[in-house]
């Protein structure tokens, strides 16, 4: 019972810790608060308030964000990047899958935020998204066409301006 609330503690720490990241990042002046982590987290969606995802708006920059990205937070043990090619039912997938679905469902892009311990935060987003020139070079990044996923480090991710990501991402369906 303690490890599996240690796990859950570890998830909300995480969720935390984007939502401060990516906060940081869109506002001008650095505020830490625009976005936070839902109140049901793991998202819930209403007819008239779709709310999908780990991370709610709490802020002008944030309201822009949310709406064009849907996030999802995971904090992994192990990620064994060869689960890509080999599992495809595997649980990483799985969750890959699910959070694109219910981000397309509700016009919005997915961006699947994954971390193992004491390795880089990794930015998963479907693959049409992904435009390699856009990061620095040294940055290792991949993209798994039969999963319509790229992933990029969270650090090359935030080198782009939210503004760029905005006008030049935009949430179309099917994958």
């Amino acid at each position: 019972m303690v490890k599996a609330a240690r796990s859950k503690e570890k998830g909300n720490e995480f969720e935390w810790l984007i939502a401060r990241r990516l906060s940081v990042w869109m506002h001008p002046t650095g505020e830490n608060t625009e976005l936070i982590r839902s109140v049901q987290s793991g998202g819930w969606a209403g007819r008239n308030n779709p709310q999908v995802g780990d991370l709610a708006p709490n802020g002008e920059y944030g309201a822009r964000f949310r709406s064009v990205f849907s996030v999802e937070c995971k904090h992994w043990k192990e990620i064994n990047w060869w689960w890509v090619f080999n599992a495809p039912k595997h649980e990483f997938m799985m969750f890959w899958r699910q959070t694109r679905e219910e981000a397309l469902e509700a016009g919005l892009i997915p961006l699947y935020i994954v971390r193992q311990n004491r390795m880089p935060i990794m930015v998963c987003v479907p693959e049409r998204y992904m435009l390699h020139s856009l990061y620095p070079a040294q940055d290792m990044m991949m993209t798994v066409h039969h999963l319509q996923m790229s992933v990029v480090p969270l650090d090359a991710f935030l080198t782009v301006k939210p503004e760029w990501y905005y006008e030049y991402w935009h949430p179309v369906g099917g994958g």
